[in-house]
């Protein structure tokens, strides 16, 4: 048994917004702001961020055709960011390779240089073409995303903890309801 007087974690909180990654929010919370597959942010989501680093050098206010990937701004875990960041570090052949035992604020800085990186790719390929099959290729490769972590069978078509997430706005006032659910607590749900 384990004292509850004392953390099994050093307590704290990490502060991930700075000056870098505020220029990264979502425009606007409107469905044109955000590229939706069946109604749901997945992992291949692009928004439109409020201002786009141009050429890696320069914050400039997006357009309304400037969207990047949601994984460039956000990671919904460390093994996920850092999986990221080895992925497009070694794109940019930037010889570095990132860990979980790291500190956020050092993940944090490795994400803006990558960003920096993306930024400067785009403007010299002046497509994003190139980064949406990157970013195709790396969601791929995650277990947490496919099949691989799955026990799947025919039988089961509700097999594994399959993660959506979706913006939905109700009427209540100005209220945006963020609803992230599992496969398994859609189908409890008494609608």
């Amino acid at each position: 048994m384990t004292s509850t007087s004392t953390h099994s974690f050093t307590p704290g909180t990490t502060n991930l917004v700075d000056a870098f990654s505020s220029h990264n929010r979502a425009y606007d919370s409107k469905k044109e702001s955000f590229e939706l597959v069946d109604g749901y942010l997945t992992p291949n989501s692009w928004y439109r961020p409020v201002t786009i680093l141009e050429n890696g050098e320069k914050w400039r206010v997006s357009t309304e055709k400037d969207f990047r990937p949601l994984l460039m701004a956000w990671w919904p875990d460390v093994d996920t960011q850092v999986a990221y960041l080895n992925t497009f570090s070694k794109h940019f052949n930037l010889n570095a390779t990132y860990s979980t035992s790291q500190s956020q604020s050092e993940l944090n800085a490795a994400a803006k240089t990558i960003q920096i990186k993306i930024e400067q790719e785009i403007s010299a390929k002046k497509s994003t073409e190139w980064l949406r099959q990157a970013i195709e290729s790396f969601v791929k490769e995650q277990d947490q995303w496919n099949t691989t972590t799955e026990n799947y069978t025919l039988a089961d078509h509700l097999q594994g903890e399959l993660f959506f997430m979706s913006i939905m706005t109700r009427h209540l006032g100005q209220i945006l309801i963020t609803v992230c659910l599992t496969v398994h607590q859609v189908t409890k749900m008494v609608l």
